[in-house]
């Protein structure tokens, strides 16, 4: 076997405790973990992050003892230094996974600073054709502005998008089937928020399983010859969700005639009994 010894820096006591740098996210590991910050006499400081679950514990000098203690308070809290010197601050066990940071609020000097950015709901489905509305919270110091832009990625077809005040819209012909919306800080545009959208079918749609239905050719120049699709409505649908052809198909085989569709994809949706299925062509 082939092994190696290495020190690992254990900021469990007070003496290890692990010096902060101001605006620089830490994550807890487990346990109560002590931190260090060299802060200057009259200015304030405050923690703040995504989800904190947890209390933060400050003190004047190293040690746990009531002679010491400053103030502590769940989430986030702000402290002002009354000398300049290295403040302890302790996270207790219950930060475990949270991401959070210490920045100058107030003095001489502030430095506005975005923490965190976080999107709700995190995880949400959402039928086609229909909308979610979605929100930023910025967590900021120093005076940051707390505005974000709004994208959305994944998407095949132009007609999902997102407006600037977070309202997705998903196409009712969108074939991805998972979509990540993004806020991003306007003040800082490496702070961002994600979530993540499962794009489900609209109620009482489902793939016809039993309909063996083929187009061909593809690509198609004029005609486009269809296959098994007796007693379906096609929806011919653009990539801007748009349906630009509608027709009854009767007979097993059909041809059908688009030469006046401008060149580029299409979706063809055909609709039976309350389902569907949707096709991919390309007009040249």
């Amino acid at each position: 076997n082939s092994w190696t010894v290495t020190r690992i820096t254990d900021n469990r006591a007070c003496g290890n405790a692990e010096a902060l740098t101001l605006g620089a996210t830490v994550t807890s590991p487990s346990g109560d973990r002590w931190y260090k910050l060299s802060a200057t006499a009259g200015e304030s400081y405050g923690v703040a992050g995504d989800g904190i679950h947890g209390y933060f514990y400050v003190y004047s000098s190293c040690g746990d003892g009531d002679e010491n203690y400053l103030t502590y308070n769940y989430g986030t809290f702000i402290f002002t230094a009354t000398a300049t010197q290295d403040y302890y601050i302790r996270a207790d066990g219950y930060n475990e996974g949270n991401s959070w940071a210490v920045t100058r609020v107030s003095g001489s000097s502030v430095a506005p600073t975005v923490v965190s950015v976080s999107v709700a709901p995190g995880t949400v489905s959402v039928q086609k054709g229909t909308r979610q509305q979605f929100t930023a919270t910025v967590t900021v110091m120093g005076g940051a502005v707390q505005t974000v832009t709004w994208s959305v990625s994944g998407a095949r077809l132009s007609g999902t998008a997102i407006s600037a005040d977070g309202l997705l819209t998903v196409a009712s012909a969108e074939t991805a089937t998972t979509l990540t919306v993004t806020a991003t800080s306007v003040f800082s545009s490496a702070k961002k928020g994600k979530a993540t959208v499962t794009v489900s079918d609209q109620t009482g749609v489902d793939n016809l399983l039993t309909a063996a239905i083929t187009l061909y050719p593809n690509p198609f120049a004029n005609v486009l010859h269809l296959s098994g699709v007796e007693g379906c409505t096609l929806r011919v649908i653009n990539t801007s969700g748009a349906t630009v052809y509608l027709r009854y198909l009767a007979s097993p085989e059909e041809t059908v005639s688009l030469e006046s569709l401008p060149a580029g994809l299409y979706f063809f949706r055909f609709e039976k009994g309350g389902k569907s299925r949707t096709l991919q062509a390309v007009r040249q």
